[in-house]
């Protein structure tokens, strides 16, 4: 996985949206590209999202619940 800085102001929104959804979700550090997904590391942990979800928002600036809540389902709190 690579660093990356493409796409941050959606993968940042996303994060938020997803920390409505779980209020565990700590807060944006950096993201990853991994092929067909990001890998967000936030303050906690990190979460997982796809670039389709990235390309939904860039193109209506929002998701639906059940994305977010895909988001959100993906986290993994940090050990």
């Amino acid at each position: 996985m690579q660093k990356s800085t493409k796409d941050s102001g959606a993968v940042q929104a996303i994060t938020n949206l997803a920390r409505s959804k779980n209020s565990e979700i700590g807060s944006y550090v950096s993201h990853y590209d991994n092929f067909g997904s990001y890998r967000v590391q936030v303050s906690n942990g990190g979460l997982t999202i796809s670039k389709e979800k990235v390309q939904d928002y860039n193109a209506t600036g929002k998701l639906t619940d059940i994305q977010i809540q895909e988001v959100a389902n993906s986290f993994v709190k940090m050990k």
